[in-house]
């Protein structure tokens, strides 16, 4: 399942999607601007032989589906360029989107549409494209011009290996987690959304990395250290206020201590524990 602001979207374990509620822009992708009150199955002629939807995502007004292929369908209201076909024209049955930069054997594998006309997807490589409105930098393209067409975001800082492992677009603002465990955030932050740790409120056009504190099942885990093959290893010791600390670990869990007795072999990325000083 997944619900837009006045419409739904359900997807079957034979890759078949349902469509109802409000259509005034076409996002039930019937065909029509008609609002159904019974679910209603939509179809998508582009398939090839064998090819089903794997996921949904239902946004203001407008709907987003990935195949099996790792194919793009969009349609529904589209002036932001929020579909991602290069246009701004309302599309009521769905439509097939181009990604320009793909590599060789890359395809799509997650999307997300939002609840403000912007729209996020993520390759199977672990890129991340962005389009539609842009206002305040939410798709983390460094500046604040709709797209529509789909962008790859270029994230400046990530080590060797470390890709996009999770995402959400909020309704102005980014957040992105790699498989290193980093965050970086980018958009709208007068509320302190992105997570910069200081009172600044100052929008972000680009994915910036944060330093977020994760609470783990055995303490508090502040700081990260990535230790980067064949270089020099340094090993230093945090402070927290009001914490002492423990060790580097290899887990956000803080089960595996890493000790500093052989070269690694690659990257790692380590953890540092802390504990609640006692009063």
């Amino acid at each position: 399942m997944s619900l837009g602001d006045s419409h739904s979207l359900a997807l079957t374990t034979f890759g078949r999607v349902f469509s109802w509620g409000w259509n005034a822009g076409g996002q039930l992708g019937d065909g029509t601007t008609v609002n159904k009150f019974n679910p209603k199955l939509i179809s998508i002629p582009s398939l090839a032989n064998g090819e089903i939807i794997l996921e949904i995502s239902a946004g203001n007004v407008h709907s987003h589906a990935i195949s099996s292929n790792g194919r793009v369908f969009a349609w529904g209201w589209n002036g932001s360029g929020q579909l991602g076909d290069g246009t701004t024209i309302q599309r009521n049955a769905p439509t097939l989107i181009n990604f320009t930069g793909l590599q060789f054997d890359e395809t799509m594998s997650s999307i997300s549409a939002n609840l403000n006309g912007a729209s996020i997807a993520q390759t199977s490589k672990g890129r991340i494209f962005t389009w539609g409105f842009n206002g305040n930098g939410q798709l983390g393209q460094g500046s604040t011009t709709s797209k529509s067409n789909p962008q790859l975001i270029n994230f400046q800082g990530l080590q060797s290996g470390e890709v996009v492992s999770s995402f959400d677009l909020g309704s102005y603002h980014l957040i992105v987690i790699t498989s290193y465990g980093r965050v970086f955030t980018a958009g709208f932050n007068g509320t302190g959304q992105l997570a910069n740790g200081s009172t600044t409120t100052t929008n972000t056009l680009l994915p910036t990395l944060q330093n977020v504190t994760i609470i783990s099942n055995n303490g508090l885990v502040d700081e990260y250290l990535i230790l980067i093959f064949n270089q020099t290893i340094t090993l230093n010791e945090p402070s927290l206020e009001g914490y002492l600390f423990q060790g580097w670990f290899l887990d956000e869990n803080l089960t595996i201590p890493f000790i500093l007795s052989t070269m690694p072999d690659s990257n790692l990325l380590l953890y540092a524990w802390f504990t609640p000083i006692s009063n």
